[in-house]
């Protein structure tokens, strides 16, 4: 009997420590899991960081950019404006002014060749 109970107080032995380890295991993969979650959200979080950095130096130029062209076609709205008003009160003078300039266009081209 003594060798029976031995062997009971053995596998009961065996069987608390595997139920420990199996514990312990469970524990280790719940950990690994929360720290795989936890780099997860840290890598988001310094991506976000990143962009919002990029964006910061990056967003100031096409605003200027844009406020830069706007401004040229105003400027160009304004001259076109004022070049057909000048045209329609001296047709003739611009006429006389637009073969002018076509003479010393053609002759300019002409040295060239």
């Amino acid at each position: 009997m003594l060798g029976s109970e031995s062997r009971t107080k053995s596998r009961s032995t065996r069987e608390t420590a595997g139920e420990d380890l199996m514990k312990e295991f469970q524990q280790l993969r719940a950990d690994v899991t929360s720290l795989a979650e936890s780099l997860q959200r840290y890598g988001a979080l310094q991506a976000e960081d990143l962009a919002t950095r990029a964006k910061a130096v990056t967003g100031e130029a096409p605003d200027e950019a844009l406020r830069t062209i706007q401004e040229i076609r105003q400027r160009m709205e304004a001259l076109q404006k004022g070049l057909e008003g000048d045209v329609r009160a001296h047709p003739l003078a611009s006429l006389a002014g637009v073969l002018c300039l076509g003479v010393l266009v053609g002759l300019l081209f002409s040295r060239r060749n």
